[in-house]
């Protein structure tokens, strides 16, 4: 995490963040009708908050709750450690290398 160096997978972080998105978004009378419950939020509906409403969600670290402004940096070398220990236990001995995915745009706008 930017700020506080905790590191977490991404999927789960990702969760976390999700969540804490649609907790914010729960009492917000406001929230225009197209939105629905909240519980999915684009990218583009994001970016109408923003401009439109005022809006910025507030995310925070699970293990120490400081705040995070940016979206958390991929640690390579723990991705490439895992990827390495998940292919020896289904036998494969290379690691292959794995293009990357922006999957931040739906929980931070920049």
């Amino acid at each position: 995490m930017p700020g506080c160096n905790h590191s977490f997978c991404k999927e789960c972080i990702q969760q976390w963040f999700r969540r804490s998105l649609q907790v914010q978004l729960a009492d917000k009378v406001w929230l225009p009708a197209e939105f629905g419950d909240g519980s999915v939020i684009t990218t583009e509906m994001l970016q109408v908050l923003r401009r439109e409403y005022g809006f910025y969600p507030v995310y925070n670290c699970p293990l120490c709750r400081c705040e995070v402004t940016q979206r958390p940096c991929e640690v390579r070398q723990m991705n490439d450690l895992i990827n390495l220990i998940t292919l020896s236990f289904e036998g494969i001995v290379e690691v292959e290398a794995s293009g990357f995915q922006d999957d931040w745009t739906s929980l931070f706008v920049e």
